[in-house]
């Protein structure tokens, strides 16, 4: 049984890299440009998680504004709108609306981000890390966008799959991406129609099976407990638990421990600058120890765009320095 820190999602994007995403959007300077400085914070960010510990990550999602922007702008179809509040959060994404029959376009820049996070990494360690793409599911993306096309939900549900992960993670696993962080909100936050959710979980699944990645299913704001009924035993997936929203999912284990081997535990407040204790994650911990669990991943709980990011770093290197002292290390 193992114990690691995982990264989820996105970091804070560094003050100073904002101001250079805006100049570009201003026509100051070049995407050339834009893009050197992505590469330099990206690797401040990485040998900083690295140099702590962590040895599952994202490349922090700097490139994204949100966890559907740019992404929505690589898809044909889609007409990018206004903003829309991001469940109960001070934050707000840029809506997709659906005007056509969905599909992936062709020379999309999430593989080469990807690789070029994976050169960092292996500039700044000779150690094994996990980088996970990390891309928005079925669920979040059909109920975070304006359908003026699809008729048929199972239909829309069916092309995001088909025409859009499926090409993309494929794409991803033929350059190494074995982990792919697949970002589902709404299957507990939001109110979803049991077709919504039965079919979303089975895309995923089959996405999983026939391309041979392993899915880290990242859901926050809500418990899992609606979710149980759908889960497939015996899926290659890492399961995640919100367990600031809802700590009492922690009671769920004895019944996850049927449906997979891996589990990560958000136990890091993402939207709320208290530091977390040694003895709060520890209790946690204990507790999820007891069902045998391959894998352990302790997490944020959610994505830490919301923190200040010097807030972000210290519970993230305080969640590290938890796991080396229970492990003993």
């Amino acid at each position: 049984m193992g114990i690691e820190t995982a990264l989820i999602g996105s970091l804070p994007r560094p003050p100073i890299l904002s101001k250079y995403v805006g100049r570009f959007r201003s026509g100051k300077i070049s995407e050339v440009v834009l893009e050197r400085k992505y590469v330099v914070y990206t690797k401040r960010a990485l040998s900083k998680l690295i140099s702590m510990g962590y040895k599952v990550v994202t490349d922090g999602m700097f490139r994204h504004d949100d966890i559907l922007n740019p992404f929505i702008s690589f898809i044909d179809g889609v007409k990018v709108n206004g903003l829309y509040r991001f469940y109960e959060n001070n934050f707000f994404f840029r809506i997709p609306i659906i005007e056509d029959m969905i599909k992936l376009k062709k020379n999309v820049p999430l593989i080469t981000w990807y690789l070029k996070a994976k050169e960092i990494v292996s500039e700044v360690t000779k150690e094994e890390v996990i980088i996970k793409p990390v891309i928005p599911g079925p669920a979040t993306f059909v109920s975070h966008s304006i359908n003026m096309y699809y008729k048929d939900l199972g239909k829309f549900i069916a092309d995001y799959v088909a025409n859009v992960l499926e090409p993309l993670i494929g794409g991803l696993k033929k350059v190494g991406a074995d982990v792919i962080e697949i970002h589902e909100p709404a299957l507990v936050a939001s109110r979803l129609k049991p077709k919504v959710i039965d079919l979303s979980l089975r895309g995923i699944y089959e996405l999983s099976e026939s391309l041979g990645v392993k899915i880290w299913l990242q859901v926050y704001f809500g418990s899992l407990r609606r979710l149980v009924k759908y889960l497939k035993p015996g899926a290659d997936l890492i399961l995640s638990l919100d367990l600031v929203e809802s700590p009492e999912d922690i009671r769920l284990l004895k019944v996850l421990k049927g449906v997979t081997e891996s589990i990560a535990l958000g136990i890091v407040d993402a939207r709320n600058t208290k530091i977390e204790r040694f003895k709060e994650m520890k209790r946690v911990v204990d507790k999820a120890l007891r069902y045998s669990f391959k894998d352990i991943y302790l997490c944020p709980n959610t994505l830490l765009d919301f923190l200040p990011e010097v807030i972000a770093y210290r519970k993230l290197r305080k969640l590290a320095r938890f796991v080396k002292a229970f492990r003993g290390d």
